[in-house]
């Protein structure tokens, strides 16, 4: 779980957890649930678990250097 981000503040910024979540159930052949501005994820793959939470941290880093954050 990640503590220290503001989702709200990402999400104002075009960032949002249901993209977030989205990126990284695909790893772990799951789905997402939830509303704005925190949603979960589960997945049928457990064993990708590394793979999904390194997915996470991409995927943030990525976004956030596309919008200067």
């Amino acid at each position: 779980m990640c503590t220290d981000v503001d989702l709200q503040a990402l999400s104002s910024k075009g960032i949002t957890a249901e993209q977030w979540t989205a990126a990284v159930t695909g790893v772990i052949g799951g789905k997402t649930g939830g509303k704005e501005p925190s949603r979960q994820g589960a997945g049928a793959e457990p064993a990708k678990l590394d793979e999904a939470v390194a997915k996470a941290e991409q995927w943030l880093t990525e976004k956030m250097k596309e919008l200067n954050i």
